[in-house]
């Protein structure tokens, strides 16, 4: 396992910003159970055997969508479990990344995936986030500082908590963000949890985001690159299950 320092190897990322614990960061609602079909993960005592790792799913992070809407941002994923996690990973990556806090892009990239809710939430979360940065007002870091806004759900896991006409999506990922020197040391990385709700719009073929994404804090690997024999026990005590890596997982 690497180091939290080794952040900079040659490893898929997703660029993001996630919220730092700020008054304007809304609450995740506590963890919901999984669905039945996929079992429970459940903990176990000094007398049980250890839990197996976690299983593979067919879900490519930053994989998925079938076109490109307004500021670049993909759509156009399926009406399945899978599309939906590949759609809620996709929107987390470009909502919370760098595009989130230009404030050319950020209003068509928001309206392209979300509901009128989810447009005026996060665009007032993120502009909120901008100003806790010192960011100039195109975005930029003042000082010629360089922003670093890195997320990587791939050493991380997702699952599926309810799907049908709408679809409720958990992440837990390891991310970046900070403005540093250039040529500075990167930010350390802090691992968390995203709730992506979402609706099938079937005039659109896609799914919609019905409102702003929730954070916690959690849990935390202590590491960049968790095994997935220790992600499967650290994730065990949400409870729920249902659990599954990226088919381009990092270990």
């Amino acid at each position: 396992m690497l180091p939290l320092a080794a952040l900079a190897g040659a490893a898929v990322a997703l660029v993001v910003v996630v919220a730092m614990p700020s008054p304007d960061k809304p609450v995740m609602p506590a963890a919901s159970p999984g669905p039945s079909a996929s079992g429970s993960a459940g903990g176990w005592g000094a007398d049980e055997p250890p839990l197996p790792e976690l299983p593979m799913s067919a879900v490519v992070a930053g994989d998925g969508a079938s076109r490109t809407a307004a500021a670049g941002v993909p759509v156009g994923f399926a009406r399945s479990a899978e599309g939906a996690a590949a759609a809620a990973t996709a929107w987390l990556a470009a909502v919370e990344g760098g595009a989130g806090l230009d404030p050319a892009r950020r209003p068509a990239m928001l309206a392209a995936i979300g509901d009128g809710g989810f447009v005026a939430g996060a665009g007032s979360r993120l502009a909120g986030r901008a100003a806790t940065l010192n960011l100039l007002p195109d975005g930029r870091p003042s000082n010629n500082g360089v922003l670093v806004a890195t997320v990587w759900p791939t050493r991380g896991a997702f699952r599926v908590t309810s799907i049908g006409d709408a679809a409720e999506v958990e992440i837990w990922y390891l991310y970046q963000l900070g403005v540093t020197a250039v040529g500075g040391r990167q930010p350390d990385g802090v691992w968390r949890r995203a709730s992506v709700s979402l609706r099938w719009d079937a005039g659109a073929g896609d799914w919609r985001v019905t409102g702003d994404f929730g954070f916690a804090e959690g849990p935390d690997a202590r590491v960049a690159q968790p095994s997935r024999l220790d992600r499967a026990e650290l994730l065990a005590p949400l409870g729920g299950g249902g659990w599954r890596l990226y088919r381009n997982t990092q270990e």
